[in-house]
């Protein structure tokens, strides 16, 4: 289950990350060129509200296509976790 939740709170914060990435790149030019016309980005200017927009559909998205991906037979008999003989955890399955 964290899994899941890990992947999709991934594909919520990559606008963000993409935005840093891209953010520290031009600091970095900026740095580097004195005297020519690049301006240095702040942080303060980033678009926040479009970045949250993208990383919610990106998050919708990845939702639909992991339903899709993962869907099981709906006559499937459905057998919930249990323990093995061994002690060890089977996980749950549908057949």
């Amino acid at each position: 289950m964290i899994k899941k939740i890990l992947l999709h709170g991934f594909f919520l914060v990559l606008p963000f990350l993409l935005y840093a990435l891209w953010f520290w790149y031009q600091r970095r030019r900026s740095k580097n060129s004195v005297g020519s016309h690049i301006h240095s980005p702040r942080w303060g200017d980033a678009p926040f509200g479009w970045l949250s927009a993208a990383g919610l559909v990106l998050l919708v998205i990845s939702m639909i296509v992991m339903t899709q991906i993962g869907r099981y037979d709906p006559g499937g008999t459905y057998t919930s976790p249990r323990i093995g003989d061994d002690g060890k955890i089977i996980p749950a399955e549908t057949k």
